[in-house]
């Protein structure tokens, strides 16, 4: 397989789209109406919010433009880029902005979008996606209609990996397989794709834990003996599957310290929400580890 699967099978419409009834059903209401209010999509990576940002902007108007706002999201590309689109003559009644990941705007861009989305307000929409709803000013809020995507039920996600291994004439002898894959890198779907293409070979998949229990059973331990020294020589090196590591934490709280599980777990899920946003991943990890140690170690 030479091409990306995540890619081949991106949804195209809004019935691809793994998405609430209600969700489909008020999104439809406005790809048939072809109008949207300025819209805020609000969850985790990888559940669609940008696919459905692009379903609705390419149904609803012919005129729109797709801005990275994890890459410009100075108040001077804001400036510049987006309302210098939203300033020139369109060929529709009006155009759609998405800015993907949003919520990675400065805050003086935020001041700036802000402005735009009232002066523009009858000629340009803006969808906009968030990973953490709370980064976005609540001026810039106020003026969205605001959807939270919840992850969607696990079956459905199974469900759609089987069709894809049909489509591709893949062999899948266990479906368990394909359980675990899910309940591995739920809730994003697009980990769940890509992991299903990376754990295909020669037309056969077969799920491949990348953590074994030996591993496990070594953070564990040197985290109860406070050895941190050991984690990062053994566990932390090149490749080190960051996420994994987190679920052991989050899914053994109860071993590192039964009195202390509630916050062990607190610390876990705290560290795992920001991970995919650090510059340097294992002082991020090793930071959670120093947070749990000083909880089970308290005098």
């Amino acid at each position: 397989m030479s091409e990306l699967l995540v890619e081949k099978y991106r949804p195209t419409t809004l019935k691809d789209i793994i998405l609430s009834d209600e969700l489909k059903e008020k999104f439809k209401e406005y790809i048939d109406q072809k109008y949207i209010p300025h819209m805020l999509l609000n969850g985790p990576p990888g559940i669609g919010k940008t696919t459905i940002s692009k379903i609705l902007a390419k149904n609803v108007t012919d005129d729109f433009m797709f801005v990275c706002a994890s890459d410009h999201n100075s108040v001077e590309d804001i400036r510049g880029k987006v309302k210098g689109f939203c300033a020139t003559m369109g060929f529709s009644k009006f155009k759609v902005v998405i800015l993907d990941e949003c919520d990675a705007i400065s805050l003086n861009g935020q001041m700036m979008l802000r402005n735009l989305m009232e002066e523009f307000h009858e000629t340009c929409r803006f969808i906009l996606t968030c990973n953490l709803g709370e980064r976005v000013l609540d001026a810039v809020k106020s003026r969205c209609q605001s959807f939270d995507l919840n992850a969607p039920d696990m079956k459905c996600v199974a469900l759609r990996c089987l069709e894809i291994l049909k489509q591709e004439n893949i062999k899948c002898e266990n479906k368990e397989d394909i359980k675990s894959l899910v309940r591995r890198f739920y809730p994003d779907i697009r980990k769940v794709i890509n992991n299903l293409q990376k754990m295909t070979v020669n037309g056969q998949f077969k799920f491949i834990e990348s953590q074994s229990l030996e591993d496990q059973d070594t953070l564990i331990q040197s985290l109860k003996e406070g050895d941190l020294k050991k984690i990062t020589k053994e566990l932390l090196g090149p490749g080190c599957d960051y996420i994994a590591l987190y679920r052991t934490l989050f899914d053994r709280a109860e071993e590192i310290s039964d009195q202390n599980k509630i916050e062990i777990m607190l610390i876990v899920g705290d560290h795992h929400k920001y991970h995919s946003m650090v510059i340097d991943p294992q002082i991020h990890f090793k930071t959670c580890l120093l947070n749990i140690a000083k909880i089970i170690f308290k005098k």
